[in-house]
């Protein structure tokens, strides 16, 4: 009969420990490779070059440290994966699975032993490494409050991390299928971008490739908002505010997680994906991943800097995520025999769907092509031209960016997608909204044949006073 009250097992606790022990083990090693010795090395260099300056070492030290967060942020997205699978690893097997559940305890109960231990198996190794790099600190005379800080930072974004890989261990029914799982949702929507500002840039006049993602995009890649936010700042507690945003999510996933422990169904596993929900969201965002990627890929490969017309490229991308769709049904089937009705249904939805917007976007049903900010509402503008001579973004007065932008409208025709031919041209104007956001459009043309948008780009930027803001704005 199952025990009705416990929510820990602390015999399958000391069974995951001698089992998985190298795991704890690794983890400290890692950590003392990768943050006492260096923090030691560094002190010793810092102690030798300037012992009677404890604050220039303090803060050097302070910006070390803040640099180390993002190599601690790697070590604990791996960590937190490793230790995800293994101890979620009966959720993979159909002879293990059925083993868990039945032993005496309710699924609850299984799911926290696994949870907790995989957590105190990276989390105890971390501390106990932090420990040593407070006594390092300790003996060099430098402010340990860096350190309990970046431990702190630590502890949040291993709580995303290990909560997005036991989601991921949840939804899966095979190793490769959480692999997968756990790279698609880190990476997946960063690739998506990508392709589709590249297919964006081939047919919208004004969208450039290049332009940055948007925030909340950004947010949804851990590892991306991290890097480009760069080092973390120790010197201020408000930069801890990204962890504890991430941290609060790894709990929420956790306890998402927890859920659908319980209600996952035993003979499911050995699939690749145990969810119908979630083989479904797969399938759309990999072949989408696999569709718009790989147009980027392609663009890259077989024809940089060259104009694609609407039909091949609306064509090309279109075939692309049929491949993807493919491709993933048979890895999530395990079999070549995928065209069912289902699945050809759902497929042949997602590329009305795709073709739908792209001649949507093509025919500027979205307002983007001809959006223009009202000039009440520009603060600050810029201009650039990218000619004979390279002309940088230069500061000009709304009227004139907004002069110029409505003049390249007017010319709406004549504006191509990016090639490599001599007498091709590059303008861009950006704005600075008075609501703190921006606006940029980027538009190419022959000079040969809209020469009066050229001379009027190039007669804004010979005026006195925006020559005289380039040479003083360096």
């Amino acid at each position: 009969m199952k025990c009705k009250t416990s929510c820990f097992n602390p015999s399958l606790f000391k069974n995951d420990l001698r089992r998985f022990w190298p795991l704890p083990v690794c983890s400290f090693l890692a950590f003392f490779v990768f943050l006492v010795l260096p923090l030691h090395h560094e002190l010793q260099t810092e102690a030798a070059g300037y012992p009677y300056r404890a604050a220039e070492t303090t803060s050097n030290i302070i910006s070390y440290l803040g640099l180390q967060f993002t190599l601690q942020t790697l070590l604990l997205a791996a960590g937190a994966f490793v230790a995800a699978l293994l101890l979620f690893h009966h959720l993979h097997g159909k002879k293990e699975i059925q083993f868990y559940l039945s032993l005496p305890m309710r699924r609850s109960g299984l799911y926290l032993t696994s949870m907790l231990t995989g957590l105190l198996m990276i989390l105890l190794p971390m501390a106990l490494c932090y420990g040593i790099a407070v006594g390092v600190c300790l003996h060099f005379a430098v402010t340990i409050q860096p350190i309990l800080q970046l431990l702190a930072a630590c502890c949040l974004m291993f709580l995303l991390f290990y909560g997005t890989a036991v989601l991921a261990c949840v939804l899966a029914g095979q190793t490769f299928g959480a692999f997968l799982l756990y790279a698609g949702i880190h990476g997946a929507a960063i690739i998506i971008w990508v392709g589709l500002a590249q297919v964006a840039a081939c047919f919208i006049p004004g969208f450039s490739a290049s332009v940055n993602p948007p925030g909340w995009l950004i947010w949804l890649s851990p590892l991306l908002k991290l890097f480009s936010d760069g080092a973390l700042d120790l010197n201020s507690r408000i930069n801890l505010t990204i962890p504890m945003i991430y941290g609060a999510v790894g709990l929420i996933l956790l306890m998402l997680s927890g859920m659908l422990y319980q209600i996952r169904r035993a003979e499911t596993a050995g699939e690749m994906l145990s969810f119908s929900a979630v083989k479904i969201l797969s399938k759309i965002f990999a072949a989408l991943a696999v569709g718009l990627g790989g147009f980027a890929l392609l663009q890259l490969l077989a024809f940089p800097n060259q104009a694609v017309s609407f039909g091949v490229l609306m064509l090309l991308v279109l075939v692309l995520i049929a491949i993807g769709w493919i491709a993933a049904e048979m890895i999530i089937q395990k079999s070549f025999r995928v065209f069912h009705s289902r699945s050809v249904l759902v497929g042949c939805a997602l590329l009305l769907v795709t073709a739908a917007a792209m001649l949507g976007a093509k025919a500027d049903a979205f307002g983007y092509i001809h959006r223009m900010p009202n000039s009440d509402q520009v603060e600050s503008a810029s201009i650039s031209l990218q000619y004979y001579q390279s002309y940088d973004y230069t500061s000009v007065s709304p009227a004139d960016a907004l002069s110029l932008h409505e003049a390249a409208l007017d010319h709406l025709d004549q504006l191509t997608a990016f090639d490599d031919r001599d007498s091709m041209l590059q303008f861009a104007v950006s704005y600075g909204l008075k609501d703190g956001s921006t606006m940029e459009r980027t538009y190419y043309f022959d000079e040969n044949a809209v020469p009066d948008l050229k001379e009027s780009i190039l007669a804004v930027l010979d005026k006195p006073e925006n020559i005289y803001s380039r040479i003083f704005s360096g």
